[in-house]
């Protein structure tokens, strides 16, 4: 009797021991793309607060550096988070001549954001208008202090994602008022 030839191909054994070495790798691939992917999102939420929280905190230093020092109320012992001030127009005989008040506070914003607790915005309200300067800021995330003739403006903003986290980031400014 003749033995029979051995056919080419893989045995069961041989393709056991390749299923898991593939599966091994497809696993890890997975947790490195997920890993990346959680990184990349915490990495964008970071630079959406980052960039908002400067934009907002130009803003205020942008409306504020026209202010007139002796027109500064709602300054207790040296801070305040809702003051009222007026602008520098033009002047007659080196006397300053002020334009209408405004008044920059925080207000309370309606409706829930996932993971703030009190979330609002900071407004500059001139002639009955607000006007929003800074948009997403939690209760006691705006602060101004007087020193002089030179506001120190501390700002915390969030951002909120999908997931229910928010990230927060505080940022200050220093505006020397010229008037």
């Amino acid at each position: 009797m003749r033995l029979a030839r051995r056919q080419a191909g893989f045995t069961i054994v041989e393709m056991a021991i390749s299923v898991a070495i593939f599966g091994t790798v497809l696993a890890l691939l997975g947790q490195t793309l997920s890993a990346s992917s959680g990184l990349s999102s915490r990495t964008r939420v970071n630079m959406r607060v980052a960039e908002g929280s400067r934009q907002n905190l130009e803003a205020i230093s942008d409306l504020l550096r026209g202010g007139s020092v002796t027109s500064l109320t709602g300054f207790v012992g040296g801070t305040s988070t809702d003051f009222t001030f007026q602008c520098v127009t033009g002047g007659v005989a080196g006397v300053p001549t002020l334009g209408a008040a405004r008044q920059i506070k925080w207000l309370a914003t309606t409706g829930a954001v996932n993971g703030v607790t009190s979330p609002g915005r900071v407004v500059a309200i001139q002639g009955g208008v607000a006007t929003t300067l800074a948009p997403r800021v939690p209760a006691g995330g705006f602060v101004v202090t007087q020193q002089g003739r030179t506001l120190l403006v501390n700002l915390t903003t969030y951002y909120s994602t999908s997931e229910g986290r928010a990230t927060t980031r505080t940022d200050r400014v220093s505006v020397t008022l010229r008037n």
